[in-house]
């Protein structure tokens, strides 16, 4: 075997599943275990959409509920303001007949004004976040596929890597790839086509998603490489390739 089939059978496809792996389960481990903040609306839309197939429409409700509540902030505020208006003759009386106690409250420690909010603040994980962002499109069942995002960029990321069920997820990441480049670059790609014109950072986005995309589904095609475990415990092309050296040689010797 020459270098270059060297390369083209065992060293080409280890570098693009390494690639593959590096880009993929940093994403899916995001996805299911690492949490971020969210809005009230956004813990109630998640559960609102749960596991179902179709979920149920989203007519806004809870945006309007908050301008009513967020109109009733701002009269209490007003409300508050009037309280603190009238109060204030009655606090300065009341600093004039104890002025030994205002040292006392100005020593004592402030909290800080972001520890209250920051521990009672709603948190969802990176995959139902992405369930938010599918359900916004419109399409079904988005709860279901933002875990199944996540499982397939983790898992298959990783089993890619060794090359055990390349072909099966080589197909799965592909797929991931075609639904983002469709959720996120389709319209800038409309806009303007073959990326000319388009903006620097969504058409790097575009170019990283294709990249990805053409690696993953050169695996589904041509196989993990010999550097496999797929060579290793099911054969693969090397394999293969024996019967017709075999053939083609035995046509030679021939008389």
């Amino acid at each position: 075997m020459s270098a270059s089939t060297f390369a083209a059978v065992h060293i080409v496809p280890l570098l693009g599943r390494v690639v593959l792996c590096a880009a993929f389960v940093p994403a899916g481990y995001a996805k299911l275990f690492d949490h971020s903040e969210a809005t009230p609306a956004e813990v109630a839309r998640v559960d609102a959409i749960g596991w179902r197939w179709t979920p149920p429409p989203n007519e806004g409700t809870a945006g309007a509920g908050e301008v009513v509540s967020g109109g009733a902030k701002r009269d209490d505020k007003a409300a508050g303001a009037g309280e603190a208006a009238a109060g204030a003759t009655d606090g300065d009386a009341a600093k004039q007949a104890a002025p030994a106690s205002a040292p006392a409250s100005a020593s004592a420690p402030a909290a800080a004004p972001g520890d209250a909010a920051a521990a009672g603040a709603p948190r969802l994980r990176g995959c139902d976040k992405l369930a938010l962002f599918i359900d916004a499109a419109g399409l079904p069942a988005p709860r279901i596929t933002g875990w199944l995002v996540a499982i397939i960029e983790l898992v298959g990321g990783a089993l890619i890597l060794v090359g055990l069920f390349s072909r099966l997820w080589g197909l799965g990441l592909a797929v991931v790839m075609v639904g983002a480049i469709s959720m996120t670059s389709l319209a800038a790609l409309k806009a303007h086509p073959f990326i000319y014109g388009m903006d620097m950072d969504a058409s790097l986005k575009f170019l990283v998603q294709a990249g990805l995309f053409v690696l993953a589904f050169g695996v589904f095609l041509t196989g993990p490489g010999g550097a496999s475990l797929d060579a290793l415990l099911f054969g693969g092309r090397s394999a293969s390739a024996r019967p017709r050296a075999a053939k083609g040689g035995g046509g030679s010797q021939a008389p």
